[in-house]
């Protein structure tokens, strides 16, 4: 029994410990986007219900068969160590980014992965068969224990003491431990004789309908509210553990029996309406409350769907087609929301969407049970008419009045939005946050964030005259520093959307009637960088924010190696650091500090007339006399407190939080 339980545990812990561990990897090589985590999930999934699928297939075949089978299999998995996946992998544009994650993938992490997500079943079946009397169950509720301390690990443990290298080692020789434990059940199993089972029909449709639907309906919830943390915040690890997390602890509780179909009803409809109150106030709501918020959604609705599935479990005997169709589930409910959904919404539509299948399912599963139950359901349909009708209805997330949305286009990177505003002004805006705005009937100008007391602009003005400046901006948005540009200058844009190029051209004049010479090079700035010879700007400016997400990967040591490579000894490096939740001239400070640069923090107020939004900036120079004309015209002082470092190995979000 013992040796059960140990192997289930480590598979299952090692699982679950891979997946944050491969993301954090291939976030800097797609631009920090929130949807990387989305491909993840879709991958794991996939190779989840493939592993279970191999271990129902598997049972098919005399036990010592199984036996060497498996353990050929595991000898391979150790073989293809380390799982650290290959720089020769970096995407070289922003094409096909699902299909690149998913490669990427399939050849560091594929068999090792597969042969974890099958320990679960294949091993409860295996117990089965050596303890008839015993129930298996318990070691699926083991598995999902060692699952949920991985994931709460993960950001508390194994990410700050390891960093990412570390943990790829580590991970490696747990791996062999675990091969070589498993090799011992599987020499259990080849001495077990499969008992005789009395003829079992096979379950009826509806059963297993109803197991797919509540295990995509689940993951469909968790991917679609992690899509919106993460593209609000910043695509980070601890956005991505926190409701895997709690989508997990809904998987223990429920399998202990610990779920109430009479209550949940009323707790599901009063997380919709928080949940629906919650998006309505992104913009000004502290952090901790929205991912209090969102959590407890994920919670109750999982709890909800995981509950319906306990109580709609088989016999033992079935136990590996009962996983099966949770996994076949769950990799649809995966496919839906990193595939079909951005392909068919313009919007994040799939939230509300994932959370009213929850709704009613539990609508039609409750139909002929107690009054109280009735009433909750009744709750929910009230709360989801009302998320539904706002949040869904044509223009969602319109500027108010004298706003007409012009265009809306959603990508791999987030969803863009131009409006026009009466009186002639254009906006193009990611997600919640302004990436532009253009006076149309007045000649072009800096707006938004670059007017001419923003850090952009001074930085810009420090710079050698008009004219024979070579300028490198990291984001493009609308384009607006392009106004900056003189005859005889050269601006060179890093862009990661091919969207945000096409909707700066198609609607905004700032591109195309700049008199400066202008280049747009497609891709991560990051890569693009690292690849090309030495650019020598005059001054890099870095504003790569898409909502109050940031991209973790250009604000680390290494990220500023990078820009200072391309950096001229006198030239600036301007870094936009505007954020609702983060103080992130911290990070920058952290990282000037560690590479010897001197910096200063400049602040800007509105002026809502001219169309200027507040902005805080830090300019770095290697030589600190560059800085002195700027301390003299406007700076913002010191950051708010000690500096931090971020690596690419290692950063904390927790400790920057405003």
């Amino acid at each position: 029994m013992a040796i059960y339980a140990a192997t289930t545990f480590l598979g299952a812990f090692l699982l679950f410990w891979l997946q944050p561990l491969t993301a954090q990897y291939l976030l800097p090589w797609f631009g920090g986007a929130s949807a990387v985590w989305t491909a993840c999930m879709l991958f794991y999934q996939a190779l989840l219900f493939a592993g279970y699928g191999y271990a129902h297939l598997l049972q098919r075949v005399p036990a010592r068969r199984q036996a060497v089978i498996h353990t050929a299999l595991l000898v391979a998995a150790v073989a293809l160590l380390p799982i650290t996946p290959s720089p020769t992998w970096k995407p070289s544009g922003a094409d096909h980014a699902n299909l690149q994650i998913l490669a990427v993938l399939a050849v560091s992490v594929g068999l090792p992965f597969f042969l974890l997500s099958s320990t679960g079943p294949l091993l409860q079946a295996w117990f089965r068969d050596r303890y008839p009397g015993r129930s298996p169950y318990r070691l699926y509720a083991l598995s999902n224990i060692a699952s949920f301390v991985a994931l709460l690990g993960y950001p508390i443990v194994l990410n700050p003491v390891f960093g990412r290298s570390g943990q790829a080692d580590l991970w490696a020789y747990s791996f062999i431990a675990f091969a070589a434990m498993s090799m011992g059940v599987a020499l259990l199993r080849a001495r077990t004789t499969t008992p005789v089972r009395p003829d079992i029909n096979r379950p009826r449709a509806r059963p297993r309908i109803i197991w797919f639907a509540l295990a995509a309906c689940g993951t469909a919830i968790l991917l679609a509210t992690t899509n919106a943390m993460t593209h609000n915040i910043a695509a980070s690890p601890f956005l991505w553990v926190v409701p895997l997390a709690l989508y997990l602890a809904t998987f223990v509780l429920a399998f202990a029996g610990i779920y109430s179909r009479r209550w949940s009803g009323i707790a599901l409809a009063i997380v919709l309406i928080a949940l629906y109150w919650t998006i309505g106030h992104e913009a000004e709501l502290d952090m901790r409350i929205q991912l209090g918020v969102y959590s407890a959604a994920v919670f109750v609705s999982c709890m909800v769907c995981h509950g319906e599935l306990y109580r709609a479990r088989p016999e033992p005997a079935r136990l590996t087609g009962f996983y099966l169709s949770l996994a076949a589930g769950g990799a649809i409910g995966g496919f839906l929301v990193a595939v079909v959904a951005p392909l068919v919404f313009h919007a994040y539509y799939e939230l509300p969407l994932s959370y009213a299948a929850c709704a009613l399912m539990l609508v039609w599963l409750s139909r002929r049970t107690a009054s109280m139950v009735r009433t909750g359901a009744a709750s929910v349909c009230i709360a989801l008419f009302c998320f539904l009708t706002v949040s869904m209805r044509p223009g969602a997330g319109d500027r108010g009045a004298g706003a007409k949305l012009i265009e809306v286009s959603r990508s791999f990177y987030g969803v863009l939005s131009v409006y026009r505003w009466d009186g002639g002004v254009l906006e193009m805006l990611h997600g919640t946050t302004t990436h532009g705005t253009q006076i149309e009937i007045e000649p072009l100008r800096p707006t938004t964030y670059y007017g001419p007391d923003s850090g952009a602009a001074l930085a810009l003005h420090a710079a050698p005259e008009p004219g024979k400046r070579r300028i490198g901006v990291i984001g493009l948005g609308a384009g607006t520093l392009a106004t900056y540009g003189a005859v005889g200058d050269r601006f060179r844009f890093y862009e990661l959307d091919p969207d945000v190029v096409r909707l700066a051209r198609a609607h905004f004049r700032y591109l195309n009637d700049c008199d400066a010479e202008v280049d747009v090079v497609l891709g991560d700035a990051r890569l693009s960088l690292e690849r090309e010879e030495p650019q020598a700007f005059d001054v890099l400016v870095v504003d790569a924010f898409s909502s109050d997400a940031i991209p973790v990967h250009l604000l680390t040591v290494e990220a500023f190696e990078i820009y200072l490579k391309h950096v001229s000894d006198n030239g600036l490096l301007a870094v936009h650091v505007s954020n609702h939740h983060l103080d992130l001239d911290r990070v920058v400070a952290g990282a000037a500090q560690r590479l010897g640069c001197a910096w200063v923090v400049v602040s800007n107020p509105d002026n809502l007339h001219e169309h200027i939004d507040s902005s805080r900036w830090v300019i770095l120079a290697r030589k600190p006399r560059r800085l002195v004309s700027i301390r003299r015209l406007r700076a913002g002082g010191e950051p708010n407190a000690a500096p931090v470092v971020w690596t690419d190995d290692r950063h904390n979000l927790i400790a920057v939080l405003k």
